[in-house]
């Protein structure tokens, strides 16, 4: 898996390659990507680990898609103003960003496909230790 990002403006492009032999399986939610601002921008296409001081109620477990060997999935995302939040989050706020600022982009991936109807055998644990985590290079939003 590869991850890589540019910055043209305002505007950040992700593009996602399986440049694997196998297929892989990326998270399929339109909730993603989370946009989590710390010291840095991270922007999560995954699932983030869960506070362990907050007792969560009905977590969603993100169904996935096949990524084929070779194939590409690419996202153009604004950077001026974002939606903070992460995956347990269900309040959030339209954020506009002050430049400079590092920008990371996480995409969380597995071996084998998470569907609708297996969901239920899935915890927030399983699939924390189902997925992989690729990064791309940090890059400055200016």
């Amino acid at each position: 898996m590869q991850v890589t990002t540019t910055i043209d403006g305002a505007s950040l492009h992700v593009r996602i390659e399986n440049d694997s032999d196998a297929t892989v399986h990326i998270f399929d939610s339109a909730r993603m990507p989370y946009f989590i601002l710390d010291d840095d921008l991270l922007v999560l296409f995954g699932v983030n680990a869960p506070d362990p001081e907050v007792d969560y109620f009905m977590i969603e477990i993100p169904t996935t898609r096949p990524l084929e060997p070779g194939a590409v999935v690419e996202h153009d995302l604004a950077l001026d103003a974002v939606t903070l939040g992460d995956h347990y989050e269900t309040d959030r706020e339209t954020t506009a960003l002050e430049p400079p600022l590092t920008v990371r982009c996480e995409v969380g991936w597995g071996t084998t496909p998470i569907v609708e109807s297996e969901r239920h055998l899935y915890s927030i644990e399983t699939v924390l230790a189902w997925q992989h985590l690729t990064s791309a290079e940090p890059i400055i939003f200016s």
